[in-house]
């Protein structure tokens, strides 16, 4: 499991990590804002801990870019900052745990153990069974067929995260649309119809089910 700290007081950082090693595979380490965006994109880790005061770019910020990209990933902030508009922030952005510094060396223990015990959770839970032979790694973004993994655009990895969110309910080709554009672009059902029917034809008709009238959803077997 890996772990991104972003934090720019040095020392503070190098501590942490040390006491982190025995509970991660791999922690990578950025110092400012700006290198915690770039090793996100780069490593893709599990589980994220950042300050919110940080040089280039602050740490809320930073998790405003990245739940644009993934609005699951376990975050946890660890700031000075005990502000009511930065809890607030913290609540809208689905932060796994605010922690305030200083604090005891068994909360922080405590917390990150919860941490990587929901993440574990997730794993486990994440792979879906599809229809002609196809699974769904939610987790790690991976469709396969017959175990070979199929290559995805970043439009329909994020067409397919919508569809895990819930795999009950349909979905309209509105709700598709926003899970893959920003709030500011012009709807358009041709965009999302051409992206359905590109991925349908990489794959197979069956694994997402149309119902008219009603919408899109996964057509999961198990």
């Amino acid at each position: 499991m890996k772990l991104l700290f972003v934090e720019d007081d040095a020392l503070l950082r190098k501590s942490y990590s040390i006491y982190l090693e025995e509970l991660f595979d791999e922690i990578i380490e950025a110092e400012d804002g700006k290198e915690g965006l770039e090793m996100y994109y780069k490593h893709k880790p599990d589980i994220i801990m950042l300050d919110i005061s940080m040089p280039y770019i602050n740490g809320m910020d930073v998790v405003k870019e990245i739940r644009k990209d993934d609005k699951d990933v376990t975050i946890i902030i660890l700031s000075a900052h005990s502000d009511k508009a930065y809890l607030f922030d913290a609540i809208e952005l689905n932060i796994f745990k605010y922690l305030v510094k200083p604090l005891p060396r068994s909360l922080f223990k405590e917390s990150i153990l919860k941490a990587i015990e929901s993440r574990k959770g997730n794993v486990q839970d994440s792979v879906l069974i599809l229809e002609d032979g196809f699974t769904w790694d939610a987790y790690n973004k991976v469709l396969k067929k017959d175990n070979k993994e199929v290559d995805l655009t970043k439009n329909e990895y994020k067409m397919l995260g919508e569809f895990c969110k819930d795999d009950i309910h349909y979905f309209t080709l509105m709700d598709l649309f926003k899970s893959i554009y920003d709030n500011d672009e012009e709807y358009s059902e041709n965009k999302i119809m051409m992206i359905l029917k590109r991925f349908r034809k990489k794959t197979s008709t069956k694994i997402i089910k149309n119902i008219y009238g009603m919408g899109y959803k996964f057509n999961i077997i198990k």
